[in-house]
C-alpha cells in the first residue's frame, strides 16, 4: 500500500500521522542521486529490517542520463539501506521504533546524514541523525545520534464538536531538514521537531480522542560531523640484550582529531609481552588537538637475540567503533646491534688513543668493547687514526 502505519508513541494510545510512501527529500551530486522516503518494509524482500514504517534510502548512478531527452532506464541502483529504530528503544531494545520524515545531504567525499523522527511505545517523538561514509559497508547506517529526545505525548488533531466525519489527522512533519556547512562541508546542519512537554490544553474529544488534546512540539538543531582520527606511535627500537637486569625505554604514542567539531576519544595502550606499563582513558579533543602518552617499557635483561614485542595504541572516537584505528611500534632485542653515534672523537698522541663518543637517543651510553688500529704516527697537527666500536646496549 502506498499509505503506510502510523507511529505509536508512549505515554497515549493515539498514533501520529507518518503520511505515505513519497519522495520527501533528495540530493544529486557527482552524477549520483541520493533520495529518501518512509516505507513499510516487507520481510520478504527486506528481510534485514523491521516489518513496520521506516525510514529508507536510495543512491542512484545517474552518469547514463545526458539530457531530458535521454531514454528511461539508465538509472542504476548503486546502494540502498534502511533507517531502523530500535536501537533507540528502551533496553533490552525489543520493542518497535517506527522512523519517518527522513531528509539527506551529501557531501564532496561521498559522506551523506539523513535526519528522521522516531517514535515508539517506549520512547515520545524525537528527533534523530544517522548516516553513512562512503567508505562503509553497503545498506549501512551506523548508530543514530540524538538531536533532541521527545519529553511528552503528542496529541492535537484540531478536531472538535461538532466533529469530522473522518477523524481528523494527528499531523507530525511533515518534513525535517539537514544541510551541509557552507565553509566547510565536513559539518551538517540538521533540524527538526520533536515532541515538548504539554502545552495549552484545546477542546477534543472527536472519534474516541481524549476531550482535551494538549500536545505541543518543539524545533531543534544541532550540528554534527563524522569523527575523524590520525594516530602517530613512536619509531620502531632495536636493543642489545648485554645490559644485564633490564633497561628501561620511554615510547611515545599520540593520536589527533582530525575533525571539525570537538570530540570525546577512548584510547588504550598494551603490549603483547608486558614489559610495558599499560594505559587506557577518555579524552576530548579540540578540533586539531593531539594527545600524546608516554609509556615506559622495561626490556628484562638476557632476553634472547629476535625477540620482538609488538606494542599497540587502540583509539575510538566513544560510541563510534566503526571509526576505530590502531597503530604498533617495536622493540627488538638482538645480540649485537650496530647503532649509528651521534658523535665520536679520537684524538691519537705518543701515549695512546683518546676517544670519546655519544649515543642517540633510546641508547644506554655504555661502551662494552673498543677495536683501534693506528696506521702510523706522525708529529704534527694531523693524526691519522683507524678505529671500530663494538657496542652492546
Amino acid at each position: 500500500s502506498f499509505i503506510i502505519a502510523d507511529a505509536p508513541q508512549l505515554g497515549t494510545p493515539e498514533t501520529i500521522e507518518t503520511n505515505d510512501q513519497r519522495a520527501l527529500d533528495a540530493v544529486w551530486r557527482d552524477g549520483c542521486l541520493w533520495m529518501v522516503s518512509t516505507i513499510n518494509p516487507d520481510g520478504t524482500l527486506l528481510p534485514g529490517l523491521p516489518d513496520h514504517t521506516t525510514a529508507y534510502w536510495w543512491k542512484l548512478d545517474t552518469s547514463g542520463v545526458t539530457s531530458s531527452g535521454s531514454p528511461s532506464g539508465l538509472l542504476a541502483l548503486l546502494d540502498d539501506g534502511g533507517v531502523p529504530g530500535e536501537e533507540l528503544a528502551v533496553p533490552p531494545f525489543t520493542d518497535a521504533i517506527y522512523t519517518y520524515f527522513p531528509s539527506i545531504a551529501v557531501n564532496s567525499a561521498g559522506d551523506a546524514k539523513i535526519g528522521f523522527s522516531a517514535s515508539g511505545e517506549t520512547i515520545f517523538a524525537g528527533a534523530y541523525v544517522t548516516g553513512r561514509k562512503s567508505t562503509d559497508p553497503p545498506s549501512t547506517t551506523r548508530p543514530a545520534g540524538v538531536v533532541a529526545l521527545g519529553l511528552g505525548p503528542y496529541i492535537r488533531t484540531f478536531d472538535s464538536p461538532p466533529c469530522s466525519a473522518t477523524p481528523a489527522r494527528n499531523r507530525w512533519g511533515d518534513y525535517s531538514g539537514i544541510s551541509l556547512d557552507p565553509t566547510d562541508d565536513r559539518l551538517f546542519w540538521v533540524f527538526n521537531e520533536y515532541a515538548q512537554t504539554p502545552g495549552t490544553p484545546t477542546t477534543g474529544g472527536c472519534n474516541g480522542r481524549p476531550a482535551l488534546e494538549d500536545g505541543r512540539w518543539g524545533t531543534a538543531w544541532a550540528e554534527c560531523a563524522f569523527p575523524c582520527l590520525t594516530l602517530d606511535c613512536d619509531d620502531d627500537l632495536v636493543v642489545g640484550n648485554g645490559f644485564g637486569a633490564g633497561a628501561v625505554f620511554d615510547r611515545e604514542m599520540c593520536f589527533t582529531n582530525c575533525g571539525p567539531l570537538t570530540t570525546s576519544f577512548d584510547y588504550s595502550i598494551s603490549d603483547g609481552m608486558g614489559w610495558c606499563t599499560p594505559s587506557a582513558g577518555t579524552v576530548v579533543l579540540a578540533p586539531g588537538a593531539t594527545h600524546c602518552v608516554t609509556v615506559n617499557c622495561t626490556v628484562p635483561g638476557a632476553t634472547p637475540g629476535g625477540t620482538v614485542n609488538t606494542i599497540t595504541l587502540s583509539v575510538e572516537p566513544t560510541g563510534c567503533p566503526i571509526d576505530a584505528q590502531t597503530c604498533v611500534t617495536t622493540i627488538t632485542v638482538d645480540d649485537l646491534v650496530a647503532v649509528e653515534l651521534e658523535s665520536f672523537d679520537a684524538i691519537s698522541d705518543a701515549g695512546g688513543v683518546q676517544l670519546s663518543w655519544k649515543l642517540g637517543d633510546g641508547w644506554q651510553n655504555e661502551l662494552l668493547a673498543v677495536g683501534v688500529q693506528r696506521s702510523e704516527y706522525r708529529e704534527g697537527p694531523y693524526q691519522e687514526l683507524e678505529a671500530s666500536l663494538t657496542v652492546a646496549t
